[in-house]
């Protein structure tokens, strides 16, 4: 099965964020069925650890999944979203 088709802007956006020296990462509510084929996704080249619930055994909204965000890819204000 293949996954859905990326838009190209969400990838050049996600590559001009890292190339101007922005941490990019995902918080995603799944399992592991579904983050199965990460690694082969054109995404993972450009997200930098990726917090998923299953791995953490928490889900959002429950602080506990952002807390193992490092320093630097933690809540810091308007950046962060």
């Amino acid at each position: 099965m293949v996954g859905p088709q990326i838009d190209p802007g969400v990838l050049d956006m996600l590559s001009a964020l890292r190339e101007s020296g922005y941490s990019v990462t995902v918080v995603s509510n799944t399992t592991h069925e579904e983050v199965s084929a990460w690694s082969s996704c054109e995404l993972a080249d450009l997200i930098e650890d990726p917090v998923f619930s299953f791995e953490v055994g928490a889900m959002k909204p429950d602080p506990a999944i952002y807390a193992v965000l490092s320093p630097v890819q933690g809540p810091r204000g308007p950046e962060f979203a």
